[in-house]
């Protein structure tokens, strides 16, 4: 799927830049450190299936620092076989992204933001707005990812430091915030933004080290962006190919409800398209929901009216509450209300109570929130440092993709060998696979292709649980390409 934009935030705030030291203290950081385990409060189990088979062979305001395609579409899902990829239980700390090699230290050391006693970091997002918190968890992803870092010893000897901005959901604001960092940042690694178009000239301009989940078609063409999951304009069909097969007569039944926002628009777009091309079909549609609505009963209504057995929406939590919500006081159930991935977010069901329980998450990566903690040791090292930082908020999918920016530049550091740049890039340029030490499938950041391993989560009595079609641990990796490219949908600008 491609990065979810869902930015349901409207603000207009000032640009202010600040550095912070660490959240963590050094007595915290070791306590952490000596202990084992997530630290997680999510307690959701895994359920279902033993196999690792495919289902059915499923064809500027405030800123926080830190301590730190061209072709036609393919056929889709259709045949082929998976397999189940798991993560032996070694120590996270062997993983590439998680230790600096010595070599780096070796290597040259001249870059903007690189300084005898620290190594600063750009992360341009959005922290404020009428719905707090939307994106917090991307800068208690990187405060944790600083925190984890400096407390092996930081870079070299250098303490991590981010550098974060608030674009307040401006693209001419996201281009003024990432100005206003390039000249003294080493990169930009950790920002997370549904305008980030407006940076993307001054970062290739500049030619500055892109570490970050791309929104816009500009931020994820530019020669310097490296995603730990490039997805471009398309989906990955293979588990909708599952929920098809599982529920053969809602896929023909579906609704469709996109936020009036350029990125949201193009993505939703580029996914109805996807799942038309494998024959669901829309029977009602709004792409025309305003950043502020709260009240989707007209929408719920209407649904029901339609004979809506299904959902698509691509946004936040908050927005995936108010429709479950509104569904559940129309009388209306869906086989398949799926909200996107990043509903498996810890707000989501405290928001929507009861409303919550038969919603299907197509994910393409594990269950972060505790629940695969047990298998995964990378995980557990993400889930308690962040769990830390955030005072016990299990993270959501923004803080996962700022955490693993974090790895893959530690990653693109050790291939390139020194403290430049120009190395930096060069050592980017060396990732051709990444799974964020098994937590997602296997992705090419060079060639802008993403894994295609998934599962399915479903929100049953009121908490996550893997599907009954999921392995009990690992992800469903298809062998045959089961993305769909849409090339005949265009980003408004």
């Amino acid at each position: 799927m491609r990065r979810h934009a869902s930015v349901a935030v409207l603000v207009v705030l000032s640009l202010v830049l600040s550095a912070c030291g660490a959240r963590l203290s050094a007595a915290q950081i070791a306590a952490l450190n000596a202990s084992g385990g997530s630290g997680s409060t999510n307690e959701g189990a895994a359920s279902g299936a033993t196999t690792g088979t495919s289902p059915a062979s499923a064809s500027g305001a405030t800123a926080q620092g830190s301590s730190g395609s061209t072709g036609s579409a393919s056929a889709g899902a259709s045949g082929g076989s998976s397999t189940h990829q798991a993560t032996s239980n070694t120590a996270a700390a062997g993983v590439p992204g998680l230790s600096v090699d010595p070599s780096v230290c070796s290597g040259p050391a001249n870059a903007p933001g690189v300084s005898s006693s620290q190594v600063d970091l750009g992360a341009v997002t959005t922290v404020t707005g009428p719905i707090p918190g939307a994106f917090e968890s991307v800068v208690q992803a990187d405060d944790a990812f600083a925190d984890y870092i400096n407390s092996e010893g930081g870079i070299c000897g250098r303490k991590l430091v981010y550098e974060v901005a608030d674009d307040d959901l401006d693209a001419s604001q996201n281009q003024t915030a990432t100005q206003s960092l390039a000249d003294s940042v080493f990169a930009f690694v950790g920002s997370f933004s549904g305008v980030d178009q407006g940076g993307a000239s001054v970062i290739q301009q500049d030619n500055i080290p892109y570490v970050a989940e791309a929104i816009s078609e500009q931020a994820e063409e530019i020669p310097q962006n490296f995603s730990p999951t490039p997805v471009p304009c398309g989906l990955n069909l293979a588990g909708y190919e599952y929920l098809k097969q599982k529920y053969p007569d809602a896929y023909t039944h579906m609704a469709v409800l996109s936020i009036n926002q350029p990125t949201d628009l193009y993505e939703t777009q580029c996914q109805e398209e996807a799942l038309e091309s494998i024959g669901y079909k829309f029977v009602y549609s709004d792409e025309n929901i305003a950043l502020t609505q709260t009240d989707f009963s007209s929408d719920a209504q209407a649904m029901k009216a339609a004979g809506a057995d299904g959902l698509l929406f691509v946004a936040t939590a908050s927005y995936y509450a108010e429709v479950a919500t509104a569904m559940q006081n129309a009388g209306l159930t869906m086989q398949i209300p799926t909200y996107d991935d990043n509903a498996y977010d810890p707000a989501f069901i405290p928001q929507a109570g009861s409303a919550a329980d038969g919603a299907t998450i197509v994910s393409p990566v594990a269950m972060y929130q505790g629940e695969d903690a047990s298998w995964n040791p990378t995980i557990a090292l993400f889930d308690k440092y962040f769990e830390a930082v955030s005072g016990g908020t299990a993270p959501n999918e923004y803080g996962l993709w700022s955490w693993m920016d974090g790895m893959m530049f530690i990653e693109g550091l050790n291939n390139g060998g020194g403290l430049t740049r120009a190395d930096l890039l060069s050592g980017l340029g060396k990732i051709t696979s990444f799974t964020a030490g098994g937590m997602q499938g296997q992705a090419n950041p060079v060639a802008k292709t993403q894994g295609l391993c998934w599962i399915v989560i479903d929100i049953v009595n009121q908490k996550f649980v893997r599907d009954s079609g999921d392995p009990p641990t690992g992800l469903i990796c298809p062998s045959t390409n089961t993305y769909d490219y849409v090339t005949n949908v265009t980003e408004q600008s």
